[in-house]
């Protein structure tokens, strides 16, 4: 996707592809740079990096249970991925669903801190399903900006709210596991923390 955007749109950024770059995960830039797209454990040996993206290091809520899996994602970041940060210029950007808390972005987090406590990360946290704290009603959907509002009473927002619901009263009666309960909160409300029983379903 990068490397189509480079092409379409490089030239307003004066930004080209070198030439006999070809391949779709591997390429370099005539002015110097490139991308290196790769997945967790690949060898980084020789590419030096001012700016990682780590996108989605765990595939899904099972893999992010498994102890081996996320120490492997930990060791791969902080022994490889880590190591070809440039001195100079770096940044590292981390996009992902909160699974476990002890994930990738949990383990950051607790071992460095959020920016405006005086650590190293900035969140920008995008819940499909709205915080009331940042102003918004209680299950506001967030929609890409061509779809129309949501009215709680009908159409997407009407929907996301009997799903609500449904997994509530469901993880209640014990029709459902609190692992499903939680996928439900990693996905559509972008925390890894145990989901909350409504009072009026208790």
């Amino acid at each position: 996707m990068i490397r189509d955007l480079i092409v379409e749109f490089g030239a307003e950024y004066d930004l080209a592809l070198k030439a006999g770059s070809g391949a779709a995960q591997s390429y370099d830039l005539a002015s110097g740079g490139g991308v290196r797209a790769v997945g967790i454990g690949a060898d980084l040996i020789g590419f030096p990096a001012n700016l990682i993206v780590i996108d989605d290091p765990h595939k899904d809520h099972g893999e992010a249970e498994s102890p081996r899996m996320r120490q492997r994602v930990h060791d791969w970041y902080s022994f490889t991925a880590l190591k070809r940060l440039q001195p100079d210029r770096n940044a590292v950007v981390g996009i992902l669903t909160r699974w476990h808390e002890d994930a990738w972005a949990g383990r950051r987090l607790s071992e460095e801190g959020r920016l405006e406590e005086g650590g190293r990360w900035k969140v920008v946290h995008l819940p499909a399903i709205a915080d009331p704290k940042f102003g918004r009603t209680h299950s506001a959907v967030t929609w890409r900006p061509a779809h129309p509002p949501e009215d709680p009473h009908r159409g997407p927002g009407r929907a996301v709210r009997l799903l609500e619901d449904l997994l509530t009263r469901n993880l209640v009666a014990g029709k459902i596991s609190r692992e499903e309960a939680n996928d439900w909160a990693s996905i559509w409300s972008g925390t890894d923390r145990d989901v909350e029983v409504d009072d009026e379903f208790t």
